[in-house]
């Protein structure tokens, strides 16, 4: 069985290797032996800024001459799709992969859904419940599904009700019949100033200024007529999704998401829309009772559902991305699997804790450092956590080493969880901290000094300048002193506060002089 890779030219092989890329069997061998041949990774975690952190990964891979079931005595290399780590549904930003030196192209997101549609699939035949090819293509589309379509959608709505039923009808026009509608004079009074005066202005403003035109052209689209949807048949749908999406939860055990297809199943029904298994709206409710069988058999194997490795996977699926690569790889030596990436990062204002998953059973043994790039910065405190948010430290980890720029663990423990969080602590350097709280408090204390002075006329000018101008001149040396976006937030109290003093003094200063409480020698 193929994968279906889409339009790609097809590269030319070089002597004593084989085309393996395609082979969708030799990829779910690959998928489902993940941790027999991946011996071990090391992930670098270099929060570089307030917002961005860089994460590098290293991925020690022992020769898949055995997984693949090629004679390496006769091929040396061979073309595979590569399944090297499990990513979050988010943007990818800076992604930058390496397969023995070499660059590696990622699998697009079809292709790959394909693969984790077959993966679980495979293991639920292999707990005694079989699919139907429906089920195949709802479990694909909850693999392919993206969540910003629907962050889209739900920001725009405070209840949850509305804003699904929303998504379902922009996601559903597809199905929608062409019905002839009539025009009121306000629609043809509009279409009239929109094609007399705004498109003809608009393509002026496009050739006159070129830079207008952005990264994309612009093109006509057809108008999508909402799907006649009503809350009631929402209401029905969401029953057993939510069914589903709580065994699925309950298997994978990491509580709820709002974006995840796996937790509600229905943000995946715009995509299984668009198969040829989807072509009027009473399938709907039969594609999402086949899957709710579906499921409730496999529950029914098992005594809880995370002892059931094909609703883990599916669980893990609606949530997370398999990175596949399409890569050469060799098969009678080890060889490296690199990857970068840039994640975004949130400081917490109160506290400043920052927060990264992290992945720590995806091989037999994980190596995970973090530390802080900016010299302004160190690790006041750092702690692994796990899925029920209790401490790891002490419990799954058979190394660790802590210090105030660095924050390193190894784990090999066969029964370790899948995954945790590090949380850590920033605080500034206490040589900048303490500077910059200095000058933040003699600012204040210069205020109400000069407040008190001046109402009892007993400030001069003179005494005036000695006391404003050195505080001024030493606040705006704290103030410019560090220019990094991780600095200015961790320090955001003196940063806001001495300004804000400054601006108090000054005020003060004027007051006086208004109101004549200024002496002069």
């Amino acid at each position: 069985m193929r994968i279906g890779f889409g339009r790609r030219r097809e590269a030319q092989v070089e002597p004593g290797s084989v085309d393996l890329s395609g082979d969708l069997d030799v990829a779910l061998r690959l998928m489902a032996s993940s941790e027999e041949w991946r011996l071990r990774t090391v992930e670098q975690i270099s929060v570089d800024t307030a917002r961005f952190a860089t994460r590098h990964r290293s991925l020690m891979v022992e020769p898949l001459q055995g997984v693949i079931g090629v004679d390496g005595a006769r091929v040396q290399q061979a073309r595979v799709a590569l399944p090297i780590e499990r990513l979050p549904k988010a943007p990818l930003l800076g992604y930058d992969v390496t397969v023995d030196g070499h660059p590696a192209y990622v699998v697009p997101r079809g292709a790959t859904a394909e693969i984790e549609a077959a993966h679980v699939i495979r293991l639920a035949e292999d707990e005694g419940v079989g699919t139907t090819e429906g089920v195949a293509e709802f479990i694909k589309a909850i693999a392919e599904f993206t969540p910003y379509p629907w962050v889209r959608v739900r920001r725009r709505h405070v209840f949850f009700r509305r804003a699904l039923l929303v998504y379902l009808q922009e996601g559903l026009a597809l199905l929608s019949p062409a019905q002839p509608s009539q025009q009121s004079r306000t629609d043809r009074a509009r279409e009239w100033l929109e094609s007399a005066i705004v498109v003809p202005f608009a393509l002026w403003l496009l050739k006159r200024f070129p830079g207008l035109r952005g990264r994309y052209p612009w093109t006509p689209r057809a108008p999508r007529t909402p799907f006649a949807l009503s809350p009631r048949q929402v209401k029905d749908l969401r029953t057993q999704s939510g069914t589903i999406g709580g065994i699925l939860r309950s298997a994978l055990g990491e509580g709820q998401s709002r974006t995840s297809s796996a937790d509600n199943p229905l943000l995946a029904v715009p995509l299984l829309a668009q198969t040829d298994h989807i072509s009027q709206w009473s399938d709907i409710p039969k594609a999402v009772h086949a899957l709710h069988t579906f499921v409730e058999d496999l529950a029914r194997q098992v005594s809880h559902p995370r002892e059931s490795a094909a609703l883990v996977a599916l669980a893990d699926f609606g949530r997370r991305w398999e990175t596949v690569v399409y890569c050469d790889v060799p098969l009678d030596r080890p060889f490296v699997v690199t990857s970068q990436r840039q994640v975004p990062v949130r400081v917490a204002k109160w506290g400043s804790w920052v927060r990264q998953p992290v992945e720590i059973r995806d091989a037999r043994s994980n190596h995970i450092v973090i530390r802080v790039r900016d010299e302004a910065a160190e690790i006041a405190r750092a702690e692994l956590r796990g899925l029920d948010d209790e401490r790891l430290e002490h419990t799954l980890l058979n190394g660790l080493a802590r210090s105030s720029e660095h924050y390193a663990l190894y784990s090999s423990e066969p029964d370790r969880d899948r995954r945790g969080t590090i949380n850590i602590r920033l605080k500034v350097a206490r040589s900048i901290r303490f500077s910059a709280t200095v000058i933040h408090v003699i600012t204040w204390v210069s205020v109400g000094i000069t407040a008190y002075l001046g109402f009892r006329h007993s400030l001069d000018s003179s005494a005036l300048a000695v006391v404003v101008v050195p505080t001024t001149f030493g606040a705006a040396l704290v103030l410019t002193r560090e220019r990094t976006s991780l600095a200015r937030r961790l320090q955001w109290v003196t940063r806001w506060g001495t300004p804000l003093a400054v601006l108090a003094l000054w005020v003060v200063v004027a007051w006086l002089y208004l109101g004549h409480y200024v002496g002069s020698k």
